[in-house]
């Protein structure tokens, strides 16, 4: 699955998760993954997109549809984007999507 999903991302059939992209995408299941430090730390995850929230730490956090974290953050300080963009904790490794069929 990480070898498909890796394949969309070059491709360009994987998108960014921004900010606007994740508002659109509330309700909705989608497949999730960010690049780790290795290889193997790769994995793709299934969310039904639910709220954004501020966590306190000058950056928005996407919960689930149940209201529980997804540990991607968007760094409201950050300046690699153009946009607000979702990451992991680490502010340039952005969040890359797909929706579920």
């Amino acid at each position: 699955m990480i070898k498909d999903f890796i394949e969309k991302i070059n491709n360009g059939e994987a998108k960014i998760l921004t900010v606007e992209s994740a508002k659109s995408l509330k309700g909705k299941s989608i497949k999730w993954m960010y690049f780790g430090y290795k290889a193997n730390f790769n994995v793709v995850q299934t969310t039904v997109v639910g709220d954004i929230v501020e966590d306190g730490k000058n950056r928005l956090e996407l919960l689930d549809s149940k209201g529980m974290p997804t540990y991607i953050y968007a760094h409201l300080d950050s300046k690699i984007y153009e946009e607000p963009t979702f990451t992991c904790s680490d502010s340039d490794r952005e969040v890359y999507y797909l929706l579920c069929e």
